[in-house]
């Protein structure tokens, strides 16, 4: 991250894991327990944020990721579809190495399947999609930096993304996995936990 922060004082060694994610989820994810089961409470912070309202979204998110940059650590965002939309938009924004898996890189098809009532897979809460909702998303053009450290990681049984749109646009310069058995909810997260470490490895050295 190098924008509206301490960045120019020296980082600490220690990483910290920004997990975002998805869509109808909550920071009680079957990813989120699996990452702070391995890496640590102290190092993974999963964000809450308003995933109906891509605009409250955008707000909630940034000041979260400006304060935990305060802190002095290195950082890397891990976010899982919907939440991979929004990693790979603050990664580009803040120059922040990521880890998206089955990002949803086009919020504004991907999510038209999900127009009306949803009830949240963790906490049940129910909460209304609508259609200027999902077309707030094109406010937020999905970009690509090249020379920004990026791990993508696709199952290619996912029937919820489209991975082709991915790899149109993050698959020329980053490193991509894709795992012929997984589909969008990844069952085997040492596939994500690994690439978190690989990640976390190259920004040591």
């Amino acid at each position: 991250m190098n924008n509206n922060s301490v960045l120019n004082e020296p980082k600490a060694m220690k990483t910290l894991i920004i997990n975002i994610h998805g869509f109808n989820s909550t920071t009680n994810s079957n990813t989120s327990r699996a990452l702070k089961a391995h890496f640590g409470t102290q190092v993974v912070h999963s964000l809450e944020y308003d995933y109906i309202n891509p605009e409250i979204a955008e707000k909630q998110l940034d000041a979260k990721i400006q304060n935990l940059d305060k802190l002095n650590n290195d950082l890397v965002l891990v976010g899982n579809s919907l939440g991979g939309f929004w990693a790979n938009y603050f990664a580009n924004k803040y120059s922040i190495q990521c880890v998206l898996i089955n990002p949803s890189l086009n919020p504004y098809d991907s999510l038209v399947k999900y127009l009306g009532v949803n009830k949240n897979f963790h906490s049940g809460e129910l909460r209304t999609l609508t259609q200027e909702n999902i077309d707030s998303y094109r406010k937020y053009p999905v970009i690509d930096r090249p020379h920004l450290d990026k791990i993508v990681v696709i199952g290619a049984m996912d029937t919820t993304v489209d991975y082709n749109y991915t790899l149109s646009v993050l698959g020329k310069y980053h490193q991509v996995i894709i795992e012929p058995t997984e589909g969008h909810n990844f069952e085997n997260k040492s596939i994500i936990i690994k690439a978190i470490s690989d990640m976390m490895t190259t920004l040591h050295g």
